[in-house]
């Protein structure tokens, strides 16, 4: 038992290490520009309010030790099950107002990726389109030589 536990333990603060590295790039792209930095100060404020009740919570080991790891678990989940129905950004216009900050994401159905998929024919047809300046910066650089001086 004491086994799992650390394992599931570990597992645990490796999720938590990878939603730090993305959880604010990730809220800042919530946000419309003209109220992004409140909106993320009100999340640090939660998240503050979450490091403060943390001990709290661990001192439940007293009463069970399964009661800490149940709590945090169900946090978890539910958190991770919120974030499911946030909006795509992905090639999206990020808002830049509140009004289009109300608007962001209605078209997007629950769990749906906004990643527009291409049939080989359309890239084929939007390369050959490109003029000569837009491939440019295409150019390959072998040796110090790009493919346009060859």
């Amino acid at each position: 038992m004491e086994s799992a536990t650390i394992v599931i333990a570990m597992v645990a603060k490796f999720m938590i290490t990878i939603s730090f590295a993305i959880i604010y790039a990730f809220s800042a792209e919530q946000f419309p520009t003209t109220l992004r930095s409140v909106c993320i100060g009100v999340c640090g404020l939660f998240a503050n309010i979450g490091i403060m009740v943390t001990p709290q919570i661990v001192a439940l080991v007293q009463y069970s030790s399964s009661i800490p790891l149940v709590i945090f678990g169900v946090m978890s989940i539910l958190g991770g099950v919120v974030v499911l129905y946030l909006p795509e950004t992905l090639n999206e216009s990020l808002p830049e107002t509140s009004i289009e900050a109300n608007n962001f994401g209605k078209d997007q159905k629950c769990w749906s990726f906004s990643v527009k998929r291409y049939r080989k024919s359309e890239v084929i047809s939007r390369v050959a389109a490109l003029d000569h300046h837009e491939m440019a910066p295409l150019a390959t650089k072998v040796n110090g030589v790009t493919d346009e001086t060859v």
